[in-house]
This record gives C-alpha cells, structure tokens and sequence, in this order.
C-alpha cells in the first residue's frame, strides 16, 4: 500500500503549533490575575496536548489546507437526498486506504463516505453559517456547540479508530440536536444495496472500521464531529532496535528543524536530524526497558514511539533486530518443515488481491489460534531463494499492506534475517486472546481462517466461536456467528 505524500500547507496559514500556543496562552491569560491590563509574556508557553479550542480556531487551521479529505458520516433516513447528521468522521490529509467511497442506505439511516474539500468542511465549522456537509450528492445538516475538544496523538497510534500516517490534531465537536434523534435504531438493517446486519453497533463497526468480526459491537457514540488534522512537521516511520544504536527513520516539512532525543529512566541521548532518511542513535549501554524515541524540535514534539513496551505495547513499525532477541536458529526451523505453528512462503504480497490473499491468509490464521511464524523468501519444499533487494523498507512497506488487509490488525513482530547469505523475512505472530482477525482484501467481503495442520482454511462458524470463547468478556451468540459465515 502506497500512503500519499505529504502536500505542504499554504505559508499564510496558521500551523497546529500556532493555533495551540495561542490557545495555551489564552487559558493560562485567564487563570491568572491581569496587572495593570498587560498580558503575561507568552515566550515559555508549551504547546498544549489536549484541552479545548473554539470552532473559529478549528476553521483557522482547515481553510488553508490543500489536503485531500476524506469523510465517513452516518445520520438519519434520506428524504430528497438531506438527512440529518449523527456522526462524521472526518480526516484532513494522508489516510490509509480503508476509507473507501460508498453508501449504505437502510429505512432507519443512512451510511455515506467519500472525498471532500478542505474548503467544504472549513464552512461547515463556521458558527454563523448553516453546517452541512454534501458527500456523494448527499446533504448532512447539522449545528455544532462553539467549543471543541482536542487532543494530539503520534503517527500510528495504539488504541485509535484510524490509526493515521502522520502525527494528528484530534478534534471532537458536539453535535446540537434533541437527544431522542441520536438514539441508535433497533432492529436488523435491510437496505438495496448494501450489506445486512443484525444491529446498528455492527454496522457501525463494519463502516466506519472495516470491522467485520462481531467483536465490540456496542452502539457508538453518536451526536459528534471527528476531525483529524494530520500534522506534517515530522514523524518516524519506522524504528530498528540493534546492540549498540537505533536505526531511526523520519520525514516530514520540517525535520531538519528537529532532534530525535533517546529518554529512559537510565539513559538519556540525542542525534540531530540533518535532513529526511536515515538517522542513528548510539545506545552506549543497549536499550533500557523502559525507553522511549521522541521526534521533538525545542518545545514540541513532533512524533513518538514507546521502545521498551510501555503498557505492554510496542507498534508493529519498531522491529528488534538485536541477534538472538527473536529470532531462534532458523536453519533449524527451516529443516523441519511447515507444521501447526510454522509456515514458508516464497514471495512478499504483491498488490493484487489473489497475490494478498495467498500470503496473508496464513497471518489471519495463526492469530486466531496459537500463533506462529511465517517466513518469506523460503519455498514449500524448504529451499531459500531469500527476498531480492530486501531491506529496512521492505518490514515497513509489508505492515502497510497487513494494516490495509485485516481487521483488526494481527499482533506480530516483522525482522529480516540472513540465512544461507540470503535475506529472509520473519513474521511472529502472537497468540489469539479472544479476538477474531479476519482478512479483508475486499474490505466488504471479510474472510477468516484458522490453522489445520500445516495449512489455513477458510474458518467454519464453531472455530469462529472457539476463537471467542478464549475470552468470555467478548462472547457472542452462536447465531451470529452463523449469520456473519
């Protein structure tokens, strides 16, 4: 999957920074007592993270995008092509490709997604005009509370809806309507067209996530704009941990501004950034445990990742390439063939679906099971012909193609290693926990597979509730299960 590359916002337009800082600057004025009428000197304020900005702020930093935007809205049952707006999600700037352009029409809502203007949602956040959004010839109306709240988040980041490509502003204003319109619909959702569900909560989850497995399918909350501005300062792409450094790539408008600083309890090191590329970190005595990477330039920060595995997460772009750390002997691996827990594959996923299918399936399956390891660059009868060119962007550009074809994302772990003078790719994959993965290479036709032996299958529906039984906090009925094969 190619993400789109950054466009530069237009110099007359406020940045992020600019906007928060005034922000910052705004609430601190007001905390504090005034003296003789004069503001307080404003040269040591930080830029917030989370607080609260005004719709006139919001619009300040839109107008002057160039940005492709992409929206996902869901609102009441269309009458003339207008319906009401129950909630928008909105993103200013590169995505992933999961925001396909669609429209699911059912009696009791409407589901729309597709590309809009900067400049549409910059007038539909103006306070004296009249909110709507118009998506593939469809009117959201809407009207907004004047306050919003707002919170910073690094590229890629853990636990979010739509895990973005770039740092990003995350904004959340209040949808202004009786509260009895924003009651989710009851029922089962028939509509020409377009898929059937057996709740409003899941086809929620399946629109707006391409979340298709049934699990957390309580309803969402409704009555709100999301807009995510993507910030393209800098961020890191991707982050190799070795014995004695880190491997750190970045990019972005204004990394050659910025440093990359190394901060653990027990250490602390930087490394200027020159330019875009690669840059190096000495780690003089290995990686503490607990440490963190932070793209930072004097008092901000640009983008980050947790190293050490802080709330025992670690993103699937840090690849640990430390000998011995995860990868055991692979010759011996390779000698005893493909099993339960072991597959080969002779080629990376290629962009076409059938090339995605053949070499993802067997990732969906190991982490509906036990998990296991895949290695690419090896064939079936355990020769190696190894990955030509293989190098630190062949790891980041195989997560983007896993991101963009599962759902949820498989937990794993990607190096590359040298076996036999050739490289290969090692894909481990972590134990199911009670969550169904499925494959989306089709992102309305979700496939799941479990592991038989030495091969993946297409899942039946009691190995689909096997999987969910693992942890009973994220049950569902056998009959949805049955209904969703």
């Amino acid at each position: 999957m190619t993400v789109p590359a950054a466009k530069r916002v237009a110099p007359c337009v406020p940045s992020i920074k600019a906007v928060l800082s005034c922000q910052a600057r705004s609430a601190g004025h007001l905390r504090s007592k005034r003296r003789n009428d004069q503001e307080q000197p404003t040269s040591n304020v930080e830029t917030m993270d989370s607080g609260q900005v005004t719709l006139a702020q919001l619009q300040v930093l839109v107008a002057g995008r160039t940005d492709t935007c992409r929206l996902m809205a869901v609102g009441g049952p269309l009458v003339d092509d207008v319906a009401s707006l129950w909630r928008a999600d909105v993103v200013v700037g590169p995505h992933e490709d999961q925001w396909n352009d669609r429209i699911w029409r059912y009696e009791s809502c409407t589901f729309v997604s597709g590309e809009v203007s900067a400049e549409m949602i910059s007038n539909a956040l103006m306070s004296e005009a009249e909110n709507q959004l118009l998506v593939r010839n469809n009117t959201f109306q809407f009207e907004l509370q004047p306050q919003c709240s707002f919170q910073r988040k690094p590229s890629f980041a853990e636990h979010d809806p739509y895990p973005l490509p770039w740092p990003s502003l995350v904004t959340t204003a209040s949808i202004v309507q009786p509260m009895q319109q924003f009651q989710p619909p009851s029922g089962f959702l028939i509509g020409p067209g377009a898929p059937s569900f057996v709740t409003f909560g899941v086809a929620f989850n399946a629109f707006f996530t391409d979340n298709y497995t049934l699990t957390g399918t309580n309803n969402p909350l409704l009555a709100q704009l999301a807009l995510r501005l993507s910030d393209l300062r800098g961020r890191i792409t991707s982050v190799a941990i070795q014995a004695t450094q880190l491997k750190v790539m970045v990019e972005g408008e204004e990394v050659d501004q910025a440093e990359l600083e190394l901060m653990a309890a027990s250490d602390r090191s930087t490394a200027a950034v020159p330019e875009e590329g690669q840059v190096a970190v000495p780690l003089p005595h290995g990686l503490p445990d607990d440490a963190w990477i932070w793209l930072r330039s004097n008092n901000d920060w640009f983008d980050y990742r947790s190293l050490g595995g802080w709330s025992a997460y670690r993103g699937p772009d840090v690849r640990d390439e430390r000998p011995g750390e995860l990868v055991p002997d692979l010759a011996a691996i390779v000698a005893q063939g493909e099993s339960l827990h072991v597959e080969f594959k002779s080629q990376l996923p290629a962009k076409s679906a059938t090339s995605r299918r053949s070499a993802l399936k067997t990732i969906v399956a190991f982490a509906n099971g036990d998990g296991g390891t895949l290695l690419y660059g090896i064939a079936d009868d355990g020769t190696i012909p190894g990955l030509d060119g293989a190098d630190p962007r062949t790891v980041d550009g195989y997560f983007n193609v896993l991101r963009a074809s599962s759902s949820p994302m498989p937990p794993c772990h990607c190096s590359l290693s040298e076996i036999e003078g050739v490289q290969v790719l090692v894909v481990d994959v972590e134990a199911n926990a009670g969550i169904i993965y499925a494959l989306t290479v089709e992102s309305d036709k979700p496939e799941f597979y479990v592991r038989r032996g030495a091969t993946s299958f297409p899942a039946r529906a009691e190995e689909l509730q096997a999987v969910i039984d693992r942890n009973p906090s994220t049950a569902q009925p056998s009959s949805i299960i049955d209904q969703l094969l």
